[in-house]
């Protein structure tokens, strides 16, 4: 990738809003544990099992050293109730709640790679190139944690979001 170089990056979605619950920004939370661990981290956040079909998904298991952050062992886009309910657990959590993409990400070069090949091979997962499905095979090669942060995100890409954003802004 020329114009990004080996640098690693934060990648926002641009149809998202975050607002921070914390004294540190959404992102600087999640810039905070990319700097700690020196590893792809995807931000989280707990959705109810009837919202998961809009997001990804993911699984894995809580570190000790910090509560928030665990090892992400599959990550799944928008998958059904009963695919999270088998294969997305995550322990500690209730049995209707499921962990789910922030939209936040601090990533490494590689990423580039993985969607480079989706693109040359023209692999298209209901009809678009997905991020998630490049996420985990990034997952997959290098390992990657997840943090649940303490802030939420607006999807204004959704009329009925946006409008309840626009509410509470």
């Amino acid at each position: 990738m020329e114009w990004g170089g080996d640098e690693s990056f934060l990648l926002m979605l641009g149809d998202h809003i975050y607002s921070s619950d914390a004294e540190k920004s959404c992102v600087g939370q999640v810039l905070q544990v990319y700097e700690q661990v020196n590893q792809n981290v995807i931000g989280l956040n707990s959705l109810p099992a009837e919202m998961i079909h809009k997001a990804g998904c993911i699984t894995g298991v809580w570190q000790e050293i910090n509560p928030s952050i665990l090892e992400v062992t599959q990550i799944y886009e928008k998958p059904t109730i009963e695919y999270a309910k088998q294969n997305l657990r995550v322990e500690g959590m209730a049995e209707d709640e499921f962990l789910c993409i922030f939209g936040l990400y601090a990533l490494n070069k590689n990423i580039f790679d993985f969607l480079e090949d989706n693109i040359n091979s023209d692999f298209r997962e209901k009809g678009e190139f997905q991020l998630t499905s490049c996420l985990e095979k990034l997952r997959k090669a290098e390992g990657m944690v997840g943090l649940v942060v303490d802030g939420k995100t607006f999807d204004i890409g959704m009329p009925n979001v946006y409008r309840q954003t626009m509410i509470d802004f």
